[in-house]
């Protein structure tokens, strides 16, 4: 995939920030080995699956969008049953408090919404599992 210089260097830098704090991110599960563990797998893939996809993308001078969902991103969505529009932003647990300030519908990793929207692109379409409710949805639009 082709993307911008300042996509690659936004993802690159995302990645390394995530890697940097990862102990701190984790950390407050230190009492609960199954959800530090799950959280320590989470991030470890995730910082992974960025480095891929930096790995094999090609940069380019021309102007991109960003190419999937990343934490932090905000997720555009469109009903495919029916014109209803849902807005999502993905981020870590500590950030839910400082992002929920905002309009969006905010979620933290590991739930099912974030699941759902997380290295997703522009056009796929989703299946949603959002208080007890499922909904499918086609990703429009996804902003950093």
């Amino acid at each position: 995939m082709t993307i911008s210089k300042e996509i690659f260097d936004y993802l690159l830098s995302h990645m390394l920030d995530i890697h940097k704090r990862k102990i701190s991110i984790i950390s407050p599960y230190s009492h609960d080995y199954d959800t530090y563990m799950k959280m320590l797998n989470f991030l470890n893939a995730y910082i992974r699956r960025i480095g891929d996809f930096l790995d094999t993308a090609s940069v380019t001078d021309d102007q991109s969008d960003i190419p999937f969902a990343v934490l932090g991103s905000i997720v555009y969505a469109e009903g495919c049953e029916s014109p209803v529009r849902s807005v999502y932003k993905i981020v870590l647990p500590e950030e839910t408090q400082q992002a929920t300030a905002s309009a969006e519908s905010v979620h933290a990793c590991l739930t099912p919404v974030s699941d759902a929207l997380l290295f997703k692109k522009k056009g796929d379409r989703v299946t949603i599992n959002e208080q007890g409710r499922t909904k499918r949805y086609t990703i429009k639009k996804i902003v950093i």
